[in-house]
């Protein structure tokens, strides 16, 4: 990666490290009674993670809008835009890591059962389940999910899709750019102003559509000179869907939608090689520990549950080790499950053997 490519990923990397530890302890302040202990212990700050750490899914929804269009439209400039297979190489990219983070989470469930009886402790799945969630259907379905946070994973292969196939149809019809441009704000408009303010539409695409559509907008913008006036363009039009009903989420969405759009860059010599890596390697995990840190909150719980947790200081200190773990969990987990079935999955698409390094 050339120097002026890696200072424009560093801040994409610090949001995604920075809202991947946000959603984490958003869910250690909600489930189980470490919760409990956590809101008596620092009732601001649990009260602050409880309403608004999970906002942070705002933030992975715009860079996932903006990463996916970045890869779809370099492949169609390419002409290797084949939409059943990209779609198919997401799918595995998702369901292979997915469908072992959740036998970490049932293993982790299944110990946490022997001793703690909530309600947010998962039961032993089924074969409905595990069918269900490797089609990324369960919450169309209706089934129990088996760890927190599978909706999303499903939210974003439905986002990816569809957006694969609007990129599909400019191509077809040898309008890349002014076609799919078009569908893109049109589906925007029907998602801001009318799916995104239906609670019960949020098991499928066009709720999010409206989001997921700025980080599309924002790197489209950083291909035109008229940068500024397309981004204002889109500022007018969700600041009247803020009008409509205001919704905290879109303007989180907005301010991401703005710090991706102006491809702000914090340039390499302003960090040292060692903080340049680490901050990689952070936010390259965020996936793995949106995917595994559940495992590790039943552990807390059951911890707390045996041996209880006396004092704020105490409680503190069980926060910071669980998101340590959590943290290293996920790492690990990128580095030895998602990585290697990521290489393994391109492997078998090119038809070449797998790296050894």
């Amino acid at each position: 990666m050339s120097e002026a490519n890696r200072a424009r990923q560093v801040p994409l990397d610090v949001l995604k490290l920075v809202c991947a530890q946000c959603i984490m302890l958003h869910h250690f302040s909600v489930y189980g009674p470490f919760a409990e202990a956590f809101a008596h212990a620092a009732p601001a700050v649990s009260d602050w993670l409880f309403d608004y750490g999970r906002m942070a899914v705002q933030v992975f929804l715009v860079l996932g809008g903006y990463l996916a269009a970045f890869s779809l439209e370099r492949l169609a400039c390419a002409g290797g835009l084949r939409w059943w297979m990209v779609v198919w190489r997401r799918y595995l990219r998702l369901v292979g890591p997915l469908l072992a983070a959740l036998l970490l989470v049932s293993a982790a469930a299944a110990l946490a059962r022997l001793w703690l009886h909530d309600d947010f402790v998962p039961a032993a799945p089924t074969w409905a389940q595990w069918v269900s969630h490797a089609a990324l259907l369960q919450d169309l379905l209706g089934m129990e999910a088996l760890s927190v946070g599978v909706w999303y994973v499903a939210i974003d292969f439905q986002l990816y899709t569809l957006l694969a196939a609007l990129i599909w149809l400019g191509v077809r019809f040898g309008q890349v750019h002014r076609l799919t441009q078009w569908l893109v704000a049109g589906l925007m408009g029907v998602s801001l102003f009318y799916a995104n303010l239906r609670s019960d539409w949020d098991v499928g695409a066009l709720y999010f559509f409206g989001v997921y559509g700025m980080g599309v907008v924002a790197f489209w913008a950083q291909q035109t000179p008229r940068r500024i006036h397309v981004l204002g363009g889109v500022t007018v039009v969700v600041g009247l869907a803020l009008v409509l009903a205001f919704r905290e989420r879109l303007v989180l969405a907005l301010l991401t939608f703005w710090v991706v759009g102006m491809r702000i860059t914090w340039h390499p010599q302003a960090w040292s090689a060692g903080m340049r890596g680490w901050v990689t390697r952070l936010g390259d995990s965020s996936y793995g520990l949106f995917l595994t840190h559940f495992a590790v909150l039943l552990l807390i719980n059951t911890l707390v549950t045996q041996w209880g947790v006396r004092g704020a200081t105490a409680t503190w200190l069980m926060l910071l080790a669980g998101a340590a773990l959590s943290t290293g969990l996920g790492l690990a987990f990128t580095r030895f499950v998602e990585q290697p079935l990521s290489s393994w999955t391109v492997a078998r698409q090119s038809g070449h053997p797998p790296s050894e390094a």
